[in-house]
């Protein structure tokens, strides 16, 4: 009971007298009360390390009042509420510094996860960007980026790789890259023109190596599969 009232004892009387900013800019994908208030002593750490929510996208803005900083305030030290002495603004306007991101990385990890993806099951693949993706403006912080690629079992001429992006560990935004394919296997085709209801015969089958990107549906690989198979439809 004593360690637990330790825990939540209330900030010192001086650093409850908080003087808001009028403006800030801050950095990170968060933004804490030390960021955005003057304490009236020192020895705050505690207070001004307490989160308060999650920093505008650059070139946007956020606003926070008096009473929603207090809120978290008495959420964190129960009662410390009425002891605080306010001064300064009553609300602080938001901003965030951002980072520029090259896109070109971007675009390299998406064509990456297509291509491993892709080149499991293909022999010959060609991949190229449809669009280079543009320069991003990331808040500042680590960058991490992992990419989710499409289904592989039918490529179609046009895919798109989806790729997160996470600033320190949290997620901050996704963009699509679309990429042109082409996907060489080898599959089983007919010879020649054959009619409705043809039973297919060894005879009427031949291998060829083709771009299987855009296909209605999955190609038949499998010679053995075929024979003695009746047609539903010319071919």
């Amino acid at each position: 009971l004593l360690a637990g009232a330790a825990a939540v004892a209330a900030p010192a009387a001086d650093c409850l007298a908080i003087a808001l900013e009028p403006e800030v800019m801050v950095a990170g994908t968060r933004y804490r009360l030390g960021d955005v208030a003057r304490f009236g002593g020192g020895g705050c750490a505690e207070l001004g390390a307490l989160e308060l929510g999650k920093a505008p996208r650059p070139g946007y803005w956020a606003h926070i009042t008096r009473h929603q900083v207090a809120a978290r305030i008495e959420r964190r030290w129960p009662g410390a509420r009425g002891q605080i002495r306010w001064t300064g603004s009553q609300v602080v306007r938001v901003t965030a510094t951002g980072e520029s991101y090259p896109g070109a990385d971007v675009s390299r990890v998406a064509e990456r996860a297509l291509r491993d993806a892709l080149q499991d099951r293909y022999g010959r693949v060609e991949i190229a960007a449809t669009r280079a993706v543009e320069d991003l403006i990331l808040p500042a912080g680590r960058v991490t980026l992992e990419a989710a690629a499409p289904d592989a079992a039918a490529p179609a001429k046009r895919m798109s790789v989806w790729v997160d992006i996470a600033v320190d560990g949290e997620h901050y935004r996704s963009v699509p890259v679309w990429f042109a394919v082409s996907a060489w296997t080898r599959v089983i085709r007919v010879n020649r023109d054959l009619e409705h209801h043809h039973v297919l015969q060894p005879a009427d089958l031949a291998a060829a190596t083709i771009d299987v990107a855009g296909l209605p549906g999955p190609p038949v690989t499998d010679p053995a599969l075929v024979p003695g198979q009746r047609l539903v439809r010319p071919l």
